[in-house]
């Protein structure tokens, strides 16, 4: 039997995000006898993912976060858990601490590293001048000790890498692919139970938004618009999908503002792609994305997506249920949920526009190989 080569992914933790959701689509469509996935958390704390990762045959191993002990400490950490480790291949999904994650692994030996831009933007709160500088120094890391670079898309590429590497054509762009069928083939009885659960009629204009309800994801924008459209529309509900820091904050507007009626906080679910079929239209207003692989997810769904002008063009697979809008223009957002634009109801043209773009999962795993060299 052929020996499994084994890929540690650097990640800081197993929750409901997009990179997380990309890599769990690999694990579970990217030949698992040929590939052992492995995962390296900066999170002490149990996480949504953890127990399928182990169902799938994964292996879960935790390391202190460099903002908890220092940068020097989190190298010498790293250092001592790679050797323990010794993976074929390591891929780092760290961003900026990526060029922490590729010293200690050329140091350690691995010849294969892989560092995977999946953002446009710094998250840090403030990036000042010693911000700067450790981006700098990260960045001169990830260009000496990476032997492979990827990205969602190329402005993310562009951000992590530079655009001398990505117009020399070293940067691997491999699309953010989903399950499609689990999108396409949905049943009809388990939307109503959840039209049920959340107590949503069928005569409700429901506007849907799915994320880490962090600040990146500019989750309250959605509070303004609808209150402005609840003094016409009695009909229209907001459905948010996720956790985060910013819920708190987020039941304290709506409660304000006595929204309450219109609006409903599932928290993070397995079913996204059951949430969708209850949305009429599609909102994800971040302040940057590396992709969006979210608003990838509602176009299998064919459900109309009303995205921020941060979001990489790319995001729009052609399939006409995407607009791209001004954050700073809240009457544009109004006018175009108040349009009320069509679903696309046709099956073939979603499948055919997935397989011609790359974005299922299954032709995502064989560029994620190609990049391993298996």
């Amino acid at each position: 039997m052929m020996k499994k080569v084994r890929v540690l992914h650097v990640m800081g933790g197993l929750w409901c995000g997009g990179t997380e959701s990309y890599v769990m689509n690999m694990f579970r469509s990217i030949d698992r006898e040929k590939v052992q996935f492995e995962f390296l958390i900066h999170e002490r704390a149990k996480a949504h993912y953890d127990d399928e990762v182990l169902s799938l045959g994964g292996r879960i191993y935790r390391i202190p976060d460099r903002t908890e002990i220092g940068t020097i400490r989190y190298l010498w950490h790293l250092i001592w858990t790679l050797k323990q480790i010794r993976p074929d291949i390591i891929h780092a999904h760290a961003m900026f601490n990526a060029g922490v994650v590729m010293l200690a692994a050329f140091l350690v030996g691995i010849r294969k590293r892989v560092c995977h831009s999946h953002s446009t933007d710094d998250q840090a709160e403030f990036v000042g001048l010693s911000r700067k500088l450790f981006q700098f120094i990260m960045r001169l890391c990830v260009q000496l000790f990476s032997t492979d670079y990827a990205a969602c898309s190329e402005t993310a590429a562009q951000f992590l890498f530079g655009s001398k590497r990505v117009e020399a054509g070293e940067v691997r762009v491999i699309n953010n692919g989903i399950n499609l069928s689990k999108f396409l083939e949905v049943e009809t009885q388990k939307v109503d139970i959840i039209r049920r659960e959340l107590q949503i009629s069928e005569n409700r204009y429901v506007i849907g938004l799915v994320s880490r309800l962090v600040e990146v994801k500019n989750p309250l924008f959605f509070i303004g618009l609808l209150e402005k459209l609840c003094e016409v529309h009695k009909d229209i509900m907001v459905v948010v999908v996720g956790e985060g820091p910013l819920k708190p904050v987020i039941e304290e507007e709506v409660s304000k503002r006595n929204l309450g009626e219109h609006v409903r906080l599932t928290g993070n679910r397995d079913d996204v792609h059951l949430m969708m079929s209850i949305f009429d239209i599609f909102m994800l207003p971040s302040f940057f994305e590396g992709l969006g692989i979210v608003a990838i997810e509602a176009q299998a769904r064919g459900v109309p997506c009303l995205l921020s002008e941060k979001v990489p063009l790319r995001t729009d697979l052609g399939l006409g249920l995407v607009q791209f809008l001004p954050l700073d223009d809240e009457q544009r957002w109004i006018d175009a949920i108040e349009a009320k634009p069509s679903k696309l109801n046709d099956i073939h043209q979603i499948k055919k526009i997935f397989h011609q773009k790359g974005y299922d999962s299954l032709s995502s795993s064989n560029q994620l190989l190609k990049v391993y060299g298996i």
